[in-house]
């Protein structure tokens, strides 16, 4: 079986508003980091717990704007045939897992019910990890959306005769007979119960049922109409299982020495907001706004790491990098895309240009510390360096 399967893509009079999402995409994330990594310097430097609970707010706030992002440019990917899936053999129980441990503060905030009735032995199976999470992600969201406080939202997963079930149900606002046919329909919205707002672009059910079928699987919807609740269905085929892998045991390292970190990025507030959260967590920055000041900087500051924006005023991060490259000197310093741009074109670009990874604004802070610490043991300056942070959730280069 191919590790990688395509959707065929739709038709070129999509090209136009495929380009127009990417770029939409890239104008939204550039003020999308400034704003994660001040909320991140907030707490960091707050004791006042009053400022908690906005902050909170902040996060969650910030996180639904990245995923409507992400999920704009995924959509169009989508119908142009570009999202390819990453097989591997993974543990289903353990993806069912995280996916309700995320949910469970709304759960607990908004005074809902869950009830999850999950396999009682391994089942593993070969998918993508990260796309079969993102569907579990959007349809406990899609029922948490739908459902009022004592209302029940229920997640249950079982295999019968090869085939993997899984079904997200809840006793919330239903839909109309009208509406089910169309509720997997790319960009359109449908009316759901009675309430103020329950309008919502259709993109994330519509993304759900195109990874389902790449997968080779079905997902259907049900609803016995307006107020009796909702139920989505997903079947997908279970694989040979293939011989075991060796896992790692994944765990926070304790504070690392201090890294000389260069950070390259036109945005001023972006670049000065990730500086001074880097400077709390110990580390040494420098800033650059512009391809030019860049090279000086590693000549003069001698960077571990470099965080480098793609888009600069005078040339681009790939031609910095480039240059980085022509000279020896410059062999073990890593060089990090930091960047609003998420497509796979811009991803093998900056391979070719060198550069050692690639990370899509707003960066996690543990995807950044994550590139320091491997910055830092290549060069040698952590002994007995623990392993390195792992990073979940959406392969965010593969979107626009």
């Amino acid at each position: 079986m191919s590790a990688r399967k395509k959707l065929q893509p739709a038709s070129s009079q999509d090209a136009p508003s495929g380009e127009f999402l990417s770029l939409l995409a890239h104008e939204l994330r550039n003020p999308l980091a400034p704003i994660r990594h001040s909320t991140n310097l907030l707490r960091m430097l707050s004791t006042d717990q009053r400022y908690k609970q906005p902050l909170d707010v902040i996060d969650r706030q910030l996180a639904h704007l990245t995923r409507l992002v992400d999920d704009l440019v995924d959509g169009a990917r989508l119908q142009r045939g570009l999202v390819t899936l990453r097989k591997q053999r993974i543990d289903l129980g353990e993806i069912a897992q995280h996916a309700l441990d995320a949910v469970q503060p709304r759960i607990d905030e908004h005074r809902k019910h869950l009830i999850a009735h999950l396999p009682g032995e391994r089942v593993q199976m070969e998918c993508d990890a990260v796309r079969l999470r993102q569907v579990l992600d959007t349809l406990l969201d899609n029922a948490l959306t739908y459902t009022s406080s004592g209302d029940t939202v229920e997640l249950a997963i079982e295999t019968q005769s090869n085939m993997l079930h899984i079904r997200v149900s809840d006793t919330g606002m239903g839909m109309s007979t009208e509406s089910l046919p169309h509720v997997f329909n790319f960009f359109s919205t449908s009316t759901r119960g009675t309430n103020v707002g329950s309008d919502r672009l259709g993109i994330g059910l519509a993304i759900s049922r195109s990874l389902i079928e790449l997968h080779g699987g079905t997902i259907v919807a049900y609803s016995e109409g307006i107020g009796r609740g909702s139920t989505f269905m997903v079947t997908l085929p279970l694989t040979a299982q293939g011989a075991d892998h060796e896992e790692r045991v994944v765990r926070a390292p304790e504070k690392a020495m201090s890294a000389r970190v260069l950070i390259v990025d036109d945005n001023v507030d972006a670049a000065e907001a990730l500086a001074t959260l880097l400077a709390l967590e110990g580390h040494m920055v420098s800033l650059a706004h512009t391809a030019a000041q860049a090279l000086q900087a590693v000549d003069e500051f001698e960077p571990s790491i470099v965080f480098l924006d793609i888009q600069l005023p005078d040339f681009s991060g790939y031609e910095v990098a480039r240059r980085l490259r022509e000279k020896a000197k410059f062999d073990k310093l890593r060089v990090v895309a930091l960047t609003a741009y998420g497509s796979t074109t811009s991803r093998a670009r900056a391979e070719a240009a060198g550069m050692n990874a690639y990370l899509v604004k707003p960066a996690m802070l543990d995807a950044l510390t994550n590139e320091i610490l491997t910055a830092m043991n290549a060069q040698g300056q952590l002994l007995n360096a623990p392993p390195l942070l792992s990073t979940s959730g959406r392969s965010a280069g593969e979107l626009d």
